[in-house]
């Protein structure tokens, strides 16, 4: 997409990072600040690889892939509220399918809720289902 770009997290970036991806999320603004502390170990973790993407030099979106045993996930990703339908995620799970493939990974995975802009995006990007997963839950007027 154009403006779109996509970059590896370095070491000192990973706090910011953490709160794009947070930010994305959706967590309160108070609440940031010690969440971040707790995303912030990802970048030592062996596997691991975190990625960030810009709008027009504006920090948009975040997230990560890991690659272990020939499999790529695409894990945790958001979108800043600011920043959503200008391609952000379809640009960040091309990144990560290029660099798991280069890595000599013979599956990429994901997770999307089904029908989701998530799965459309992960679809374009020559991803396809492989299973729908369900949860059931007891609604509590049934208990």
């Amino acid at each position: 997409m154009r403006g779109v770009q996509v970059r590896r997290v370095e070491a000192a970036e990973i706090r910011r990072f953490a709160e794009v991806l947070l930010r994305g999320w959706g967590v309160p603004g108070d609440e940031l600040g010690e969440a971040v502390g707790d995303h912030s170990h990802w970048h030592a973790v062996p596997g691991w690889r975190l990625y960030l993407a810009t709008v027009d030099g504006q920090l948009a979106a975040a997230a990560a892939l890991q690659v272990h045993g020939g499999v790529g996930y695409l894990a945790s990703a958001s979108t800043l509220p600011a920043h959503r339908n200008k391609g952000c995620q379809s640009a960040l799970i091309r990144r990560r399918i290029r660099d798991a493939v280069a890595e000599g990974v013979d599956l990429v995975s994901g997770l999307a809720i089904l029908g989701s802009t998530s799965q459309q995006n992960m679809e374009r990007a020559g991803l396809r289902p492989a299973c729908t997963m369900t949860t059931w839950r007891i609604e509590p007027a049934a208990v």
